[in-house]
Order: C-alpha cells, then structure tokens, then sequence
C-alpha cells in the first residue's frame, strides 16, 4: 500500500470514547492510514491457488498476525480493539476462510471533501455504520466462495434454497470451532429417526435450520429399527456394529415370541 498523500481528522474526535484509551486510538489512526482512498485489486493466495480480490475506497484487507506486526501489539489485543472499534460503529468487517475485508464508516463523509469543505455542523465522531436492507441485499455473499459453507451444504441431506442458506451462512460467518460443531450436529441429525423418517420428510430447510441455531439442540439418537429395536448404525467400530447387530436381532426374536 502506497503511504503518501494523508487523511483528515476532525476536531471532535478529542470527544470521542477512542481518545480516551491511547491503544485504541493507535489502532483506529491506522485503520484510517491503510484504508483505500481509491479503488483497488488484490490477489489472494488460497488453497487452490490464488484468486482477486476488489477492495473498496474506504476499505483495506486485514490479517490479525500481520497487523499485530505492523501495529506492534500482541495478535489479541488487536483483535479485542478492531472488535470494539466494529462495535462502536466505526468499521465492520467482512470474512471469507481466505481474508477480511474491513470498510470504515462513513468514508466519503470524512475524507472525500477537500480541506476547508467539511460542514460547519458535521456528524457525531465517526458515526456508527447505517445500512439500508436494499444496500444488504446488493453486498457480494463473500461466503459463496468459502470452502465451509460447501462443505456443509455438500453433507446437508436436502439441497434446496440455496440463496437463502447463502445468507444464513454470511449472517453467522461460522469460525473453526463453530464450524465443527455444526458439522457434528449435522452428522447427528441426519443419523436420527425423524430426518430418516418418510424418505427425509421432516428434514428442514438448510436456512431454517442455520437461522434457528438447531445445532444447540440436543440432538435425538439414531433412526429406530424395526418395533423401536435400535438397529447399527453409520460411525460405529465393526466389532461394536457386529455386537449391535446381535442385540438388534435378539430385541427383534424377543418381540415376535
């Protein structure tokens, strides 16, 4: 990124909550150094090689290692403060499994007049982020490319709406750990009785199961055999699919004597 020209700084961020804590303060004055004053590509190395990547005028991409490098701060107290900068309004951030984008608010408001043309009354300092539902619906779905969100509709056993799984997914922007978790919940699920019911009949929709958080319930057992007999089932060890075998027949002799 080029570091000439320079950004412009009103008067009433002498009043704002980040002046008041010197570390955020640090990390704001450089978010608004890295952002772009014009638009810009950058090429993004990924596990399949490489793609490009459009950012933004107000935008800059963000790696936690790197900016903890460039801001010399431990990786977790940047993360801590581009946390509540994004919760004080000041910047939201947009997440693939390959990069981030950050966009700071109110760009345009701030830095795109001339010296000497800012309002006479301008806006609070940094007013937080407003965005329109028409303007959500115009934003890129980064996750379309995330390798998560194929995974998961890959594994999830009814394959329809896809847009609206799309937006689920973007809404949540599912870390590792989460990750996880929802894919062993998935796993669970799709072994139960009721998703295996009536050739899958009762199994939600991907959207409504993502927006309704069902990986939190507690998840139901295996799909039931024959007169409740719990037959063997997908994950188990062959020795023990060989004893559950044995009891699924004895339970079955024990309800035909």
């Amino acid at each position: 990124m080029s570091r000439t020209g320079y950004v412009k700084l009103h008067r009433r961020l002498l009043d704002s909550q980040v002046f008041q804590n010197e570390g955020l303060l640090k990390v704001w004055l450089w978010c608004l150094m890295k952002a772009n004053y014009g638009e810009s590509w950058a090429t993004i190395t990924t596990g399949r090689g490489s793609s490009e990547v459009k950012v933004g005028v107000g935008q800059f991409l963000y790696g936690r290692l790197s900016a903890a490098k460039e801001l010399r701060m431990p990786a977790e107290t940047v993360r801590r403060r581009i946390d509540k900068l994004k919760n004080l309004g000041n910047l939201t951030m947009q997440s693939t499994s390959h990069y981030s984008i950050v966009t700071v608010c109110n760009w345009d408001v701030y830095q795109g007049r001339d010296v000497g043309d800012a309002p006479a009354k301008a806006p609070a300092v940094h007013q937080p982020c407003t965005t329109s539902e028409e303007e959500k619906r115009k934003k890129p779905l980064l996750t379309e490319v995330d390798g998560r969100f194929d995974a998961f509709w890959g594994a999830y056993p009814r394959r329809v709406g896809k847009a609206a799984a799309v937006r689920a997914w973007v809404r949540l922007s599912p870390g590792g750990a989460l990750f996880a978790e929802i894919m062993t919940a998935l796993a669970a699920a799709k072994d139960s009785d009721q998703w295996q019911r009536d050739e899958g009949r009762f199994v939600p929709h991907p959207a409504t199961w993502l927006n309704g958080r069902r990986w939190e319930d507690e998840q139901p057992g295996p799909a039931a055999g024959i007169n409740g007999a719990t037959p063997p089932h997908a994950g188990q060890t062959a020795d023990d699919a060989v004893a559950a075998t044995k009891r699924y027949l004895d339970e079955l002799r024990g309800f035909r004597a």
